[in-house]
């Protein structure tokens, strides 16, 4: 009784505190002045805008948006769960965002002081819960996620973790059934909100189970775990299908390489006092904590320590080296990790049962203590200023709010994200819609690839390849952040320069940004006729010295027809395969005896799936590797060449030489061997090229290697394509498009998604949709939808299949269904009536009652008159022991 009342008033004061910060919390946001701040806030706000004048405006669910990156699923890469809460806090507000966000920043803040309630509650500590419910929300690096990096999915996904961790540990305490659902559709409700940060927990949830495995002999339960985690996901199959079935950027690397830091700074709490964006701190506090646990709390609290240190540790610097040879290492952002690490610090305190309540208390107030610096994203300057008036300047500011009056169809924003995702917020959604080449997530567009080089064109000056595809990209409207001219006033001459000759006036220029628009009138599509072609995931490096040569998606040289590739004069082949070896070299070769140039790079060459060797149409690829720069290159044509030293970060030059080559066209020497690095094959038209020097032209610009790269490719660098503008007329209805062209075969500037049915002819090149000549109507149909309900049905089934072995488990566990019976329960109904029994306290207690009375009865009967009262006083003392149903008690004897 006494725990009903304690955990009433929780309740009751979760409401009041819940109410009361939110008020506060909201009101702080609002007067300072930094709302809504976080570099990726406004892509979520743009996702849950989308989504609320789609269902309650248009009364239809989104599948296709227009208005970023050509053309995006919004809801096909990222789940829905976060979008449609902010679409509900949209719809409180009446439409208006900036409200919504501060309602969404209280429905977070909210909900993980009820999931740590809850599990307050259900842990018997309801007091404890209900602070770590308030602390939760205030943590550092809860905060930094939320108002630094602006993942609203994300923080949304934390207040989970408090559920997953519970369920967890409940299951392995008692194994009971009901507990492993729980697990099961927490992990579900985490992969609907936030599918990135659910594999991470996930990694994290294994990481644990390894080392409580240390402490407690639990396999068989343990493997229920593991199989509960594949049945949620097998669950999620309705979003999962269609998510891998798409073309996901893939993030290398590179990327993951930045979630790493100094172990230093993740600890230091002076450091994140400099408000630095790239500062993320874990806690002091909390790390202390966390050892402490790790060595003096029990053995059911202590691997969840463990195993937040653990995840501290991974995320220095140092440890990169090592998770970087790990597979799927990619996925492994270790810094995003620390939040499942502050849960896995929280929930061991919480199951801490023996610790001494000053030492609790000494907990709260340094952790309080560890959070106030960190108070400033929510303070901010405290001057009121409206986040409307905040937009407007800075649209004014980045001429962006000109541009928008000037564009016809679509702009592109050269601002190498400086801006975060405002920028594209700015141009697509704020004060009027406008279609953009650029966006805010560029890892789920499908043109990510087109993007990436026009990045790559601004920031190396390759602006002839840049002016020339965003006109492929159908962008008449462009705006350049002169921050990002290379080399100052000189690359804004070069710029203008190359706008000039596509087409492009520069309307307008501040001391920030230039704005260039193409004068066309209305909706334009592009053909372009290209002199060459280049084949594999390197090629493109090469296209934007020579813009002359086309992109290509297919990598496969031999999914390409004879009769399509003898209309162009060279081919480019750099990271290229094929799926018949001989297939493929017979085509080359017959290619290269009729007048088409063929160039193979070496570095790009596919290795041979018998051979393992890098061998094609007979010349072979050898390993080499230079220090800092080139040894002189010796050619027939060119004589001696001095090239310049590697770039930057690129002082180890791993490549390959040739062997085989019927003509050597040059050499080096290494260690007084000759080694060829270029020179003709079969024929005069089958080229090969080493030492990678066509990545290395692209990063350098030198002019040996251009000379070199001329003569290999035949044809000059910077000639453009043949490319003319036809008008075009594109209309967008509730997941429909319809076109209009008077040309055949024109490339409409859209993406092309797999989602597009029509009944006219339509073809995908370079990622974007071509179509025929006249009417063209698309319908926008949501894509593998009948694979992933098959998958997620598979799910629901496992699950059933999984809680009757879980519960069967649990009743033989427990002695009250022996392993000799297992075959006859089925046939015996007072089996089933027992186990009903067991699992039904008023049927027991009705059981027992009458068990009670029976045996009472017996005792009268056969009570023997030798019997004394004393005697008969000590047996009922001793034995008769009054239960109820559902006591727990340990049976001193017998199989427990």
């Amino acid at each position: 009784m006494k725990n009903k009342v304690t955990n009433f008033i929780v309740i009751i004061f979760m409401f009041i505190i819940g109410a009361g910060i939110s008020v506060v919390l909201t009101d702080l946001l609002a007067s300072g002045g930094l709302y809504p701040s976080g570099s990726d806030t406004m892509y979520h706000v743009f996702r849950g805008d989308i989504l609320y004048k789609s269902l309650f405006r248009d009364g239809n669910v989104p599948i296709y948006s227009r208005l970023m990156y050509n053309g995006v699923e919004p809801f096909r890469y990222q789940p829905p769960l976060s979008p449609m809460a902010f679409a509900l806090c949209e719809l409180a507000a009446g439409g208006n965002v900036f409200a919504a966000y501060l309602y969404y920043v209280e429905c977070v803040f909210c909900l993980g002081l009820i999931t740590w309630t809850m599990v307050g509650i259900l842990k018997k500590r309801p007091v404890l819960g209900l602070i770590l419910g308030v602390l939760w929300f205030f943590l550092p690096n809860n905060m930094h996620t939320l108002f630094v990096e602006g993942e609203l999915s994300r923080t949304l996904a934390y207040a989970f973790l408090p559920l997953i961790f519970y369920f967890l540990y409940q299951f392995l305490d008692n194994g009971y059934y009901l507990h492993i659902l729980g697990l099961c559709l927490s992990i579900l409700l985490m992969l609907l909100t936030n599918y990135e940060f659910a594999k991470m927990t996930t990694v994290s949830l294994l990481v644990f189970l390894v080392i409580y495995r240390l402490f407690w002999k639990k396999r068989r339960r343990i493997a229920k775990i593991i199989a509960s985690i594949v049945t949620a996901f097998l669950i999620c199959g309705f979003f999962l299908v269609p998510y891998y079935k798409g073309e996901v950027a893939a993030e290398g690397e590179e990327y993951a390489a930045g979630f790493f830091q100094n172990i230093l700074i993740t600890l230091n709490p002076i450091l994140r006092m400099t408000r630095s964006p790239e500062v993320i701190y874990f806690g002091l506090s909390l790390f202390i904590i966390a050892i402490l646990g790790a060595l003096a709390s029990n053995r059911k609290a202590a691997p969840g320590f463990i195993t937040a240190i653990l995840i501290v540790v991974l995320t220095a610097a140092s440890a990169y080296s090592v998770i970087s040879i790990v597979p799927g290492s990619e996925l492994l952002l270790m810094l995003r990790f620390l939040s499942i690490a502050l849960a896995f610090v929280l929930v061991g305190v919480l199951y801490w049962e023996k610790l001494r309540k000053w030492v609790l208390v000494l907990f709260v107030i340094i952790i309080c203590a560890d959070c106030v610096p960190s108070f400033y994203w929510i303070i901010g300057h405290q001057n009121n200023a409206a986040p409307q008036v905040r937009y407007i300047e800075e649209s004014d500011d980045a001429l962006i709010t000109e541009a928008k009056e000037l564009c016809v169809q679509r702009i592109a924003l050269f601002d190498l994200s400086s801006m975060g995702a405002e920028g594209a917020f700015l141009i697509s959604d704020f004060i009027g819609e406008n279609m953009s080449v650029f966006g805010s997530g560029w890892q789920y567009s499908v043109t990510n690839g087109n993007t990436k080089r026009l990045n790559s064109a601004m920031s190396d000056e390759y602006f002839a390849y840049m002016f020339d595809r965003c006109i492929e990209l159908g962008a008449d409207t462009i705006i350049i952040q002169k921050d990002q001219a290379t080399y100052g006033e000189r690359t804004l001459v070069k710029l203008d320069k190359a706008a000039e000759v596509l087409g492009y006036d520069i309307i307008d220029e501040n001391e920030n940004y230039m704005l260039y628009h193409l004068n066309v009138d209305g909706t334009f599509g592009t053909k372009a006729k290209y002199d060459a072609i280049g084949i594999g995931y390197s090629a493109y490096s090469l296209s934007l010295a020579f813009p002359n040569i086309k992109e290509t998606g297919d990598y496969y040289i031999d999914h390409y027809s004879y009769e399509y590739l003898k209309q162009f004069k060279t081919i480019y082949l750099s990271g290229f395969m094929y799926e018949d070896r001989n297939r493929a070299e017979d085509m080359v070769e017959t290619l290269s005896k009729n007048g088409v140039r063929i160039v193979i790079l070496a570095d790009g060459m596919p290795e041979d799936r018998e051979t393992r060797s890098k061998t094609f149409l007979g010349v072979t690829c050898n390993v080499v590797q230079f220090e800092n720069g080139y040894p002189i290159l010796y050619t027939k044509d060119f004589g001696e060449m001095d090239c310049d030293l590697f770039p930057r970060g690129y002082s180890k030059w791993v490549t390959y030489y040739l062997n085989g080559l019927h003509n050597v066209g040059g050499t080096i020497s290494d260690n007084n061997v000759e080694l060829a690095f270029f020179g003709t094959g079969l024929n005069e038209n089958l080229c090969y090229i080493g030492l990678n020097i066509p990545f290395y032209y692209y990063l350098t610009q030198d002019i040996n290697a251009e000379k070199l790269m001329q003569w290999v490719m035949g044809m000059d660098p910077g000639v453009l394509p043949q490319r003319e503008i036809y008008p075009i007329a594109i209309s967008y209805g509730n997941n429909e498009i319809v076109i209009d062209s008077e040309a055949d075969y024109l490339n409409t500037g859209l993406s092309y998604h797999d989602c597009f049915r029509s009944d006219q002819e339509i073809f995908t090149d370079n990622n974007l949709l071509i179509v025929r000549k006249g009417h063209t109507q698309i319908k926008i149909t949501p894509p593998y939808f009948i694979e992933g309900i098959l998958v997620t049905v598979a799910g629901l089934l496992l699950l059933v299949l999984l809680l009757w072995y879980v519960r069967r488990s649990d009743l033989r566990d427990k002695g009250l269904i022996s392993k000799k019976e297992k075959k006859a329960e089925e046939k015996d109904p007072e089996k089933e009536k027992e186990e009903k029994e067991y699992f039904y306290p008023e049927l027991q207690k009705v059981k027992e009652e009458e068990k009670k009375e029976e045996t009472k009865e017996e005792i009268k009967q056969n009570s023997k008159p030798v019997e004394t009262e004393t005697s008969a006083k000590k047996f009922d003392k001793d034995f008769d022991i009054p239960m109820k149903s559902g006591d727990d008690f340990d049976i001193p004897f017998g199989n427990r």
